[in-house]
């Protein structure tokens, strides 16, 4: 029989069965991504971030007030990619609603669905019709009409479900690029698995996780855990994993019975790994097996009772100004720092980082002014969020590309002040036209081409323009129709599985179709992507 009001115990068996339908259901929404690119993460980064609130909501017990405020928290500090930051904003706005209440009932819980859909929409600059906002916006209102009727709690969050299902069934009429592309809003949908999940939850149903290995796991904690100092687990320890073939079963296996709050994430050259455990030294040794260890992170956990943006590091000032870069790829990687990066954050395409991620790379950096380069149009939401939580002055500079991002560092003057900076690293920023070639992961209609799986893919400021057979003609291709008489430097970074040769080869074609441009080539490692290119 399910409850008749919400509170904080209950709030928790929402969370955990919304984060169980996620978990099942993630690989679905990510296969929804429009563009059949192979690094579609919505449906991993809701997960993500709905387990970062699930984590923090279980550190604290009734009222609901302080289980709705620890959510928030959590899903603000874990939140990954634009979906997952518009999520967070949703808690935030349940936070806000249930501030004063030990309780909830169906009017109350009817608000906190308004309030956090509203939170949510102010989130975003421009919000668009069609997406998940809409699906978020619809179930709350459809919640508000049962619950002005007099129906219980169960009735006004079947409600909300059931306006999220019809919401996302007309995503496809409200966005063309939807309908071309046969598919519903990946947000959206995964808005509309949270709600099942947290509706199975309040009816008591049990919430069984798929047990199909795609490419993510989690044990759930304890609940109250890490509330206090006896703790279970003393070693909050984080790191990625570079390799070749790297199995995320074998690493989900090793690290099973060293601890709890497993999270391996990845693909076959780059895992994620995050695991509370008791031997983090032993952690290590189990991983090295497997291929090169990067930023590693551990952290005791009975010492970490202040929220991070309250910390003061003690390295802070001790030059004026400083840069963050969010990178993927060990020859990018060792670019960004040549160029003057402090701290680079290992993420991009695939793996986007979280807001607490962004957050303790702008503590490691010895200034109080940072510059953010987000690099990717999928984690400057993150970095606003860092933005506006960190201990100092943060500017972000929307780059949503590595090659915009060299750019940016290329104008940035470690000697001038951050006004100046900011100026100049935006100019060159935008001054940049980037190119991508990648292959497509399904089959699919898109801005009238069809493109068939396994189909080469080039794309201009992220915008699809060229659809075709072999790697070096789609790259001349897109060239084409980006360079431009004005244009002085052609820069291409192979990815990880391009052939040196290769590389060399294209570059003498492209010197011989554009003889007035400088072409210069790098060994950038990035995955998913044969080329990446930058014209200026």
């Amino acid at each position: 029989m399910a409850a008749k009001k919400i509170d904080g115990t209950i709030l928790q068996n929402m969370l955990r069965g919304a984060v169980a339908a996620l978990e099942t259901n993630k690989e679905r929404v990510n296969a929804l991504n429009v563009f059949p690119v192979p690094d579609g993460d919505t449906g991993t980064n809701m997960h993500l971030t709905l387990t970062a609130a699930l984590k923090e909501a279980e550190t604290v017990s009734s009222p609901l007030s302080k289980v709705a405020l620890a959510a928030s928290t959590g899903s603000l500090m874990g939140a990954r990619g634009n979906s997952g930051v518009i999520l967070s904003q949703f808690f935030r706005g349940i936070g806000s609603a249930w501030a004063d209440l030990d309780q909830a009932g169906s009017k109350e819980t009817a608000q906190a669905l308004v309030e956090a859909a509203k939170t949510a929409y102010k989130a975003v600059m421009k919000p668009v019709e069609g997406t998940m906002l809409t699906v978020a916006r619809v179930a709350a209102e459809e919640a508000s009409m049962v619950a002005r009727s007099g129906a219980n709690v169960e009735a006004v969050l079947a409600a909300a479900l059931a306006g999220a299902r019809s919401a996302l069934e007309r995503t496809p009429s409200l966005l063309p690029v939807l309908r071309e592309a046969g598919v519903v809003d990946a947000g959206g949908q995964g808005v509309v698995h949270m709600f099942e999940g947290a509706l199975a939850s309040f009816r008591g149903q049990d919430i069984t996780v798929g047990a199909k290995d795609n490419g993510f796991v989690s044990i759930p904690e304890q609940p109250g855990a890490d509330a206090d100092s006896n703790l279970t687990y003393m070693y909050c320890t984080e790191l990625l994993v570079k390799g070749s073939k790297l199995s995320l079963g074998k690493i989900k296996d090793k690290l099973m019975l060293m601890g709890n709050s497993l999270l391996v994430v990845g693909d076959t050259n780059a895992v994620k790994v995050h695991v509370h455990t008791n031997n983090p030294g032993r952690v290590l040794e189990e991983l090295m097996v497997y291929g090169s260890l990067h930023d590693i992170d551990i952290d005791n956990m009975a010492e970490q009772k202040i929220h991070f943006q309250q910390s003061k590091p003690s390295a802070a000032g001790s030059k004026p100004l400083g840069v963050v870069a969010v990178v993927l790829g060990p020859g990018m990687e060792s670019i960004f720092e040549s160029l003057g990066v402090d701290v680079v954050v290992s993420g991009g395409q695939t793996m986007n980082p979280s807001t607490e991620e962004l957050l303790k790379a702008i503590a490691r950096v010895p200034a109080m002014k940072v510059v953010v380069l987000p690099n990717n149009k999928n984690v400057i939401l993150a970095a606003e969020q860092a933005q506006e939580m960190a201990d100092r002055q943060v500017e972000v500079i929307p780059t949503r590309s590595m090659a915009e991002g060299i750019g940016a560092m290329v104008a940035f003057n470690p000697d001038s002040d951050l006004e100046s900076n900011i100026k100049a690293m935006n100019s060159a920023a935008t001054r940049v036209s980037t190119g991508e070639v990648t292959y497509a992961v399904r089959t699919t209609t898109l801005n009238g081409q069809e493109i068939l799986a396994g189909d080469i893919m080039g794309l201009i400021n992220g915008d699809l323009k060229v659809v075709g057979k072999d790697v070096t003609q789609v790259s001349l291709d897109i060239l084409a129709q980006m360079v431009q008489p004005e244009n002085e430097l052609i820069t291409l970074f192979s990815g990880e599985e391009t052939v040196l040769e290769e590389g060399e080869s294209l570059q003498i074609a492209i010197k011989e179709r554009f003889p007035h441009c400088d072409v210069e080539l790098h060994e950038g490692g990035q995955p998913l992507y044969y080329y990446l290119m930058a014209v200026e």
